[in-house]
């Protein structure tokens, strides 16, 4: 009944996010109280990975709440700034269904075992497909790629567990850099006043750096020569089904590019805000794909994974996201957040127009004790924009965002994608965060700096 009632509520507050930008009457408070409904009916069925991070946010809220005789008001911005999240991933979770009645996900697993016999043209080929399933699955991709590639890279190379996570966390996060259905870059958007095609190049150039340096160290450090064949795997081999495949590769890169397009169109055009573009065309593309197959027996079974399988994946994170956005808005109405901001314009007086160096290392560090990257890219963006008045500033603010942003989503033990990986791969939270990325993370803000100085004297 609980699992029911909190399926029921991530479904009606994603439909409500939709409706708010479109009709005079405020949702808000609505929303707010079904983001407690999840967050309530979550928790009973949530694994110790998800809960236990959970359970500390709710006792810090109450104490703060408690000590600061802090509104109820509190705890529904501190659920509406967190919610989208939810309903964006509920959302594109549906791209599961034709992925799955098309055997998308078999002809991924076919053309790996086909076409690679080399462990490091292996781990470039998953790293380039997780990045563009997650331009338009989001979140959605990594469980669905560790369950397609769990079995044959088990059997194909030394290190699997490893393998997978740090292809999928470090993809995954890069994408945050550019895709413009990510939330990341709608919120630094927001921060800033950056448009997206103002820092789609040289949020790309990073991206490539990071895809770059993340193979370039684990091949030096990790990767091992030839796979190895713990049994034989039966694949069919005929140029018929080598072909097929490619045509399904080629779909999923079409969809990828037919969301990206029709965000940017939206965006150009000024039509609804960012969450609701991104939320609007996933649904859209994601029922015409969908509908191609009706007729098709497996769609009703499909259908039913979606409700009673794909959508735990928003559960569970919808209840940790929740959990925080609560923490960080108790954290800001009760005036702690002010010590931030002291630091930050102190910072700023220091540094002038180096000042974006500042932001990177601030949002990691905030994301460690579980203040999460979108809060703290709302509060640093504004705070930095408002303070540092040099033409064209903004766009290095944004970059300097997004990047923090990044590495906090490989970092961070309290990071969603870092926190699924560990729970399907049996590992903790910290081994997969500081254990696997933490090398990756230090060389890539390093690399980061350097690229954002170099923008920093072109333009300036």
């Amino acid at each position: 009944m609980m699992q029911t009632i909190c399926r029921i509520a991530i479904l009606v507050a994603s439909g409500l996010l939709i409706l708010n930008p479109l009709i005079p009457m405020k949702l808000d408070g609505l929303t707010g109280i079904l983001g407690v409904v999840i967050l309530i009916t979550s928790i009973p069925n949530m694994g110790n990975t998800y809960k236990k991070p959970v359970y500390v946010f709710v006792v810090l809220s109450i104490f703060l709440f408690v000590k600061y005789g802090l509104s109820f008001g509190v705890i529904v911005d501190g659920v509406n700034s967190m919610l989208a999240i939810a309903a964006i991933v509920a959302t594109l979770q549906i791209f599961s269904i034709p992925i799955k009645v098309g055997n998308y996900d078999l002809a991924l697993e076919e053309y790996l075992q086909r076409n690679y016999k080399k462990e490091v043209s292996l781990f470039t080929f998953l790293n380039l497909i997780t990045h563009v399933l997650g331009s338009f699955m989001l979140f959605g991709c990594i469980p669905m790629l560790f369950t397609i590639f769990t079995d044959p890279l088990d059997k194909m190379v030394h290190n699997s567990k490893r393998f997978l996570g740090t292809a999928l966390s470090r993809s995954f996060s890069l994408v945050t850099l550019w895709a413009p259905g990510t939330v990341n870059v709608v919120l630094v958007s927001q921060a800033t006043g950056v448009k997206w095609l103002d820092i789609l190049f040289p949020a790309v150039l990073l991206t490539i750096m990071g895809l770059a340096t993340s193979i370039f160290l684990e091949y030096r450090y990790h990767l091992k020569g030839k796979m190895v064949q713990k049994e034989v795997i039966s694949v069919q081999k005929n140029k018929e089904a080598g072909a097929e495949e490619i045509i399904k590769l080629r779909t999923l890169l079409l969809i990828a590019v037919g969301l990206i397009a029709s965000i940017v169109i939206m965006e150009n055009l000024h039509v609804l805000n960012g969450t609701t573009r991104v939320l609007v065309s996933g649904l859209v593309i994601a029922s015409i794909w969908t509908f191609k197959y009706k007729g098709n027996p497996e769609l009703k079974p499909a259908w039913q994974e979606y409700w009673g399988k794909s959508i735990y994946v928003a559960r569970d994170l919808a209840a940790l996201f929740i959990s925080m956005g609560i923490f960080a808005e108790m954290v800001n109405q009760a005036g702690l957040i002010s010590y931030i901001q002291v630091g930050l314009l102190g910072g700023v007086g220091l540094l002038g127009k180096f000042s974006f160096l500042l932001i990177p290392p601030v949002i990691i560090l905030l994301s460690l004790v579980g203040i999460h990257p979108f809060i703290s890219t709302m509060l640093i963006g504004k705070i930095l924009v408002t303070a540092i008045q040099i033409p064209n500033y903004e766009v290095l603010i944004a970059l300097a965002l997004l990047l923090g942003g990044v590495i906090s989503f490989v970092l961070s033990p309290f990071a969603g994608n870092v926190l699924t990986i560990s729970r399907m791969s049996d590992c903790s939270p910290s081994e997969v965060g500081y254990g696997w990325n933490g090398v990756f993370s230090i060389v890539f803000l390093l690399e980061g700096f350097v690229f954002l100085f170099l923008l920093q004297m072109i333009w300036h």
